[in-house]
């Protein structure tokens, strides 16, 4: 995803946002979230990568 605005005078601030969306398939397995909890089922999602940004500030003369 890519973002930015224009200021004057040959200023412009962006954003890039990667892997936001990206996902592994699903697994559907037993899990718990404490080891004295009951065992719960369901899909669990993996991301592929990690979500990252870059931001720039862009002079032009």
């Amino acid at each position: 995803m890519n973002t930015g605005f224009r200021f004057p005078k040959n200023l412009q601030l962006g954003a890039n946002v990667f892997n936001a969306h990206a996902q592994a398939p699903q697994y559907a397995y037993n899990y718990r979230l404490t080891p004295g909890s009951a065992a719960q089922s369901g899909a669990t999602r993996h991301l592929l990568e990690p979500v990252s940004a870059r931001f720039a500030l862009t002079a032009g003369f």
